[in-house]
């Protein structure tokens, strides 16, 4: 999709925001399995953020990991289904797609 910045410039065809969010049910037991399909899915991730519950003091089983991706779409589907694999592993993919601002006139 063609996109006009803010200033009314053409900016070309921008690509979706892909957040995978990843709840880890069993986090010291999967971690080894986890980190592996990371590492061979690593080509596609852009960031990671991980986050562990520390409400219950060191050690919490739980914890959440925060995926922005940028690639191919096979290759997005293949590290959701290798993580949804998992025991204990849910998985959630979010994508934002940019859309020109209505206020601003359409592409030519």
């Amino acid at each position: 999709m063609k996109v006009r910045s803010p200033t009314g410039n053409n900016v070309g065809s921008l690509p979706d925001h892909v957040l995978l969010v990843v709840h880890v049910s069993q986090r010291t037991r999967q971690a080894s399995k986890i980190q592996a399909v990371l590492t061979r899915f690593g080509d596609i991730i852009h960031t990671r953020l991980g986050l562990h519950d520390t409400h219950g003091g060191p050690g919490t089983p739980d914890g959440l990991i925060v995926l922005a991706l940028q690639g191919a779409e096979k290759d997005m589907s293949g590290l959701t289904d290798a993580l949804r694999s998992i025991r204990g592993v849910e998985v959630t993919l979010v994508r934002f797609s940019h859309r020109p601002n209505r206020s601003a006139s359409p592409t030519a």
